[in-house]
């Protein structure tokens, strides 16, 4: 078998029996030279990002920044445009986000001038947004931050789920969770 054709295997019940379901095992294998998905928001900690890097840079892999837009939702009809959630609320414009979060990236990268990367801006839920980008570009896997401490965050991912725990539901690629503490939130991308 190849890194190319995914495996095929059959899930096995707690009586030992083969289950009828069959599953792509894909895309496993190694991981060298595939893609590094980091995904970021503009207050995400640099520590992060260094992660990200360090592994991507071990693996000889490039790095994809993925960015989701959460207060957005994508044309199905056109995938490069995507329309606010609520037309009437004052946002800050697309354009102007993405403008933001490339120019962080580009000062920070600068530390890392032999390392290949790009920024991709999404809008729509992360975990689905992530798991379609990670199986366009055959990904190795993703890197995340664990969310900013105290309640407000708490109850924000209790309502909308934890974005690493829902990738490792919906697709097959290792989650490498970073865990934060509450000053490294003290030096987000954008600033």
């Amino acid at each position: 078998m190849t890194e190319q054709q995914p495996e095929m295997v059959k899930d096995e019940s707690e009586t030992g029996r083969r289950a009828s379901v069959t599953y792509e095992r894909s895309p496993r294998g190694t991981m060298r030279g595939r893609p590094v998905i980091i995904a970021i928001m503009p207050d995400i900690p640099r520590a992060v990002l260094a992660t990200g890097v360090e592994h991507a840079m071990a693996m000889g892999s490039k790095i994809v920044f993925a960015h989701v837009a959460t207060d957005r939702v994508p044309n199905p009809s056109d995938p490069d445009q995507s329309h606010p959630l609520d037309p009437t609320a004052e946002r800050i414009s697309n354009a102007t986000a993405r403008s933001s979060i490339q120019g962080s990236l580009d000062a920070f990268m600068a530390n890392y001038p032999e390392t290949e990367w790009e920024l991709v801006y999404l809008s729509g839920l992360p975990d689905q947004q992530l798991a379609h980008l990670a199986h366009d570009i055959g990904a190795g896997c993703f890197v995340l931050g664990t969310r900013r401490p105290g309640f407000r965050a708490g109850l924000q991912e209790w309502l909308d789920g934890s974005v690493a725990v829902q990738l490792g539901r919906r697709q097959l690629r290792p989650v490498i969770i970073v865990p934060l503490r509450g000053e490294d939130w003290d030096q987000p991308l954008c600033q």
